[in-house]
């Protein structure tokens, strides 16, 4: 029988060794990283960055600022149809990891839509949009109500052109100052009647 020689690695091999397939890793995991948004490596001679605080999702930076674009449009959209807003912060690949590029600095939208005002605001436009879609199915509001309503527009808008005419005549004010008053004091009716609008929907459903 043939006699066999194993050869008794040192120090140095060792250490050399380790280094070659620690390289070769790092390698293979660069070839098979690519953006999560285009889903390609190379795009117009932008590298790839890490964009989660856990995973290896990475992407173009080009492509990064296009994707919180578009989260920021979607976030206006559900704020606007009283829809939940997914969290913004959260990687969409591992579902745990923060997700952000070390560059990005413009984060106050997504502060805002964690402030209590801005919530105050969502719970609001959900209200008002679930009640104008059950309003298809469900058309039970008197109509006497309806006609308080009309008859106090009516006065308020007679009111406003009385005091239009009256400010920019008798006491000499400007017609652009009288118009921003006004502007302003139909607004907070505005909100007033949807105010009141929410509330009796409430009460008779």
């Amino acid at each position: 029988m043939g006699s066999t020689d194993y050869r008794v690695l040192n120090d140095g091999d060792e250490k050399s060794l380790k280094v070659y397939f620690q390289r070769k890793n790092n390698s293979d995991e660069q070839a098979e990283l690519f953006c999560f948004i285009c889903l390609e490596k190379n795009f117009e001679n932008s590298n790839l960055i890490s964009c989660c605080s856990l995973c290896t999702a990475c992407v173009h930076k080009k492509c990064w600022y296009t994707w919180r674009r578009n989260q920021k449009l979607s976030a206006l959209r559900s704020k606007i149809l009283g829809l939940n807003k997914l969290n913004p912060l959260l990687c969409t690949i591992c579902k745990t990891g923060i997700a952000k590029i070390e560059e990005e600095n413009d984060m106050n939208w997504i502060i805002n839509n964690n402030s209590n005002k801005e919530y105050l605001q969502d719970e609001l436009l959900r209200i008002i949009s679930s009640l104008l879609n059950n309003e298809i199915n469900d058309n039970h509001m008197p109509m006497l109500h309806i006609k308080y309503i009309f008859s106090f527009n009516f006065i308020f808008l007679i009111l406003s052109i009385f005091l239009i005419i009256l400010f920019s005549v008798v006491f000499n004010f400007t017609l652009t100052y009288v118009l921003l008053i006004a502007l302003f004091i139909l607004y907070e009716i505005i909100v007033l009647q949807i105010v009141l609008y929410l509330y009796i929907r409430i009460k008779y459903n």
